[in-house]
């Protein structure tokens, strides 16, 4: 009698530990860490969305929740903003990016679920490699279009930042106006051409992208201005 009097008190404590444990687990709660992310779905979720993430594919799990509730705990769990403990844990594991942040914390859990290794430095590595690759691609695809421009040639402005009124807008969108710059200088290291803006299509200047960190800043005719690639269109 003693001996099933004890253990009832044992299993009534691990009912009570469970319930005060998701107490803490409220909507605006930010996990601080992976096994966090763990118990903070298990608290959340139904039994009936447990086990249909449980059940499906690994990559078929992991890719019905990427879009809206991925998009949702990057939002809200400070990944976009790369702050937080949970930004600094992944930090610290070699995983930067918000959306990959995500996928392993989805695939993470589904392995978890079916008692599979989570493999979290494998994960890195791949998000790692991934990156590497898409850098080569992405800077190859700037070389060819850095090779482009050529110093002293005249080039036109592609106006990704936005318009400085609507009025300019709606002279740019209608053709009635442009701006073009000379090229003064070439620098291959972070693919930027030093300019001079000769033509802005009216005299309140245009919006180019800050250099030296990020936002935008507008510039006006006869200013000289190191600017990246993108925003600008060779000399056909």
């Amino acid at each position: 009698m003693y001996r099933i009097l004890i253990i009832v008190i044992f299993l009534f404590s691990l009912i009570g530990y469970s319930q005060s444990n998701c107490t803490k687990y409220f909507a605006n709660y930010i996990p601080i860490d992976l096994e966090d992310t763990f118990s903070f779905f298990k608290c959340n979720w139904s039994e009936k969305e447990l086990e249909e993430f449980k059940n499906s594919k690994e990559k078929d799990a992991v890719v019905s929740l990427h879009s809206k509730y991925g998009m949702n705990i990057r939002n809200n769990w400070g990944l976009w903003k790369r702050e937080g403990k949970l930004v600094g844990f992944f930090n610290k594991n070699g995983i930067y990016h918000p959306e990959d942040m995500s996928s392993v914390i989805f695939t993470s859990f589904h392995r978890k679920l079916n008692n599979m290794p989570i493999e979290l430095k494998e994960q890195a590595k791949f998000y790692k490699s991934y990156w590497e690759e898409a850098d080569k691609r992405l800077r190859s695809e700037y070389q060819l279009k850095f090779n482009r421009f050529q110093v002293r040639d005249t080039i036109g402005f592609r106006f990704f930042r936005g318009y400085v009124s609507l009025e300019q807008k709606e002279m740019i969108e209608n053709k009635k106006c442009s701006a073009k710059a000379i090229v003064l200088r070439k620098r291959e290291s972070g693919f930027f051409l030093k300019i001079k803006i000769i033509e802005t299509c009216d005299d309140k200047g245009m919006y180019i992208i800050k250099t030296e960190g990020r936002g935008k800043k507008i510039v006006k005719k006869n200013d000289v201005e190191w600017v990246f690639i993108n925003d600008w269109l060779p000399k056909n």
